[in-house]
């Protein structure tokens, strides 16, 4: 009897083992394929059984980071660097700076380097260091967001985005260039013509990259195409212009200069006396992002404007923001660091209503999406199709239930959060009990940890519910 129990126990595990071993070579698959919220499921069915297991979480990180799923993939990437799978320091940097967390993004950095040591050949070492670079840049342009009042905003094809903008054409007019020069080498390339039509700034291919270029309007036709300006091409691409009714502010996006993410908005001057334009200027958050952002677009007449994002999106869509520009830059004064990131990333605005003669300049057809107040809650997405904001949204009361559980534990988070701030603060200064600090800082990490693990948790199990309510009401 004995010896048949024991054969039964030999069986039962090598049948695990060889389960295990398909699920995780099913999640590497999938993961290779790039169906990372597929392989996300997998590695979390594998984690049931093996929670501890290092290299699982990093690769379970791993599927969130790349599905950009940045808030689930930080406690992964936490407790896989903490346990010495060292290269998770790097991409925990690199989901702290999507995270808008860039003092936690140079640290992970730091580590990274320091662990990995000469193990970093040259190509990854340059990689390393512009990716600091990067995360100084949001550091020092996340103590200067600019406080912007949001109308509304709308999710578009990328391919149809424009269809959004509602300028007034006597200020110009915003067109695919293709449009204008048919054959041209590059689908996403813009151009702007003026109101009076006799000039226009536009995108073109050249050697490989997009440059800003400018013809004029004769008799026969547009004029041959010049180069606006050396001092706007950088070797990288320069797309999305739009000129003031001035004639000498120009806004435009550039994968060069000073850029934070992809394409960043800028903004530059024409100068008659050099005949040239002057250095452009980052014109920072919440318009600017670890994103794509772009196609800067003001009515002045309306005083209404318009940009262009792709942050937290599919590779196929966009958002178009509609605000209210300000007369004068005016920055966001806060010492709330939590609330400081919601208003950069555009998680939560200020609201304002479209100002009284808006709507005839509007052409697109497209319902908007109203931007929630700054006291609203947060936008948590149930599907491409659902993303709702607070309990009264759901169809699921038990869905709306672990909904508000949710959120009471992002409250905590939020302030186990700012106290950690508070205490790293302190440990850096000379004045209190370094010793002290550093113990509560270790205490903190871990309450913060456990409650990231928390709030995943009930995320999922939101989602689960909910889309078995949707279900069954699409049924009926």
């Amino acid at each position: 009897m004995f010896m048949k129990r024991f054969l039964l126990f030999i069986l039962g595990s090598l049948s695990a083992v060889a389960l295990c071993g398909q699920s995780l070579s099913q999640a590497e698959g999938l993961f290779n394929r790039g169906e990372f919220d597929s392989a996300y499921i997998e590695y979390s069915r594998l984690l049931e059984a093996k929670p501890k297991d290092a290299l699982l979480q990093y690769k379970a990180a791993r599927s969130l980071f790349e599905a950009g799923r940045y808030d689930e993939a930080l406690p992964y990437f936490r407790f896989a660097a903490e346990k010495k799978v060292y290269r998770a320091y790097r991409y925990l940097g690199e989901t702290c700076f999507h995270l808008y967390r860039f003092d936690d993004a140079l640290r992970a950095y730091r580590t990274y380097t320091e662990k990995r040591g000469e193990k970093i050949d040259s190509a990854e070492a340059v990689a390393v260091e512009a990716a600091v670079a990067k995360a100084r840049l949001g550091a020092s342009m996340l103590n200067r967001v600019e406080d912007v009042a949001i109308i509304d905003s709308v999710k578009v094809g990328k391919g149809e985005f424009l269809s959004a903008y509602g300028l007034n054409p006597d200020f110009g007019t915003v067109r695919y260039t293709r449009e204008i020069f048919p054959g041209e080498g590059s689908a996403d390339a813009v151009a702007f013509v003026s109101g009076r039509e006799d000039r226009m700034v536009f995108a073109s291919v050249e050697d490989s990259v997009l440059n800003l270029k400018i013809s004029y309007q004769l008799i026969d036709g547009w004029s041959r195409p010049a180069l606006l300006a050396r001092e706007l091409t950088t070797g990288e691409d320069e797309n999305y212009p739009f000129v003031l009714s001035d004639g000498v502010t120009l806004y435009f996006a550039s994968k060069g200069f000073n850029s934070l993410g992809g394409y960043d908005i800028f903004m530059s001057r024409y100068n008659s006396a050099t005949d040239g334009y002057t250095l452009p200027q980052n014109i920072g958050m919440p318009f600017n992002s670890p994103a794509n952002d772009y196609m800067m677009v003001v009515d002045e007449q309306s005083h209404v404007g318009w940009f262009a994002t792709d942050r937290g999106q599919k590779p196929d869509s966009v958002v178009v923001y509609r605000f209210v520009p300000n007369a004068e830059r005016t920055l966001l004064q806060t010492a709330d660091t939590a609330y400081l990131r919601d208003v950069a990333c555009l998680k939560t605005c200020r609201k304002a209503d479209a100002p009284a003669g808006y709507g005839e300049w509007t052409h697109t057809g497209r319902p908007s999406v109203p931007a929630r107040a700054a006291d609203d809650g947060k936008a948590f997405i149930i599907s491409d199709d659902a993303v709702y904001y607070d309990e009264s949204d759901f169809v699921s009361p038990a869905a709306g239930q672990l909904f508000t559980d949710m959120r009471a534990k992002e409250r905590e988070l939020d302030e186990a959060q700012r106290t950690l701030d508070g205490k790293r603060r302190e440990y850096m200064s000379a004045d209190g009990d370094a010793a002290q600090a550093e113990s509560e800082i270790i205490a903190l990490e871990a309450e913060i940890n456990k409650l990231q693990l928390e709030i995943r948790a009930l995320a999922n199990d939101v989602r689960v519910e909910e889309l078995k309510a949707l279900a069954a009401e699409d049924g009926q």
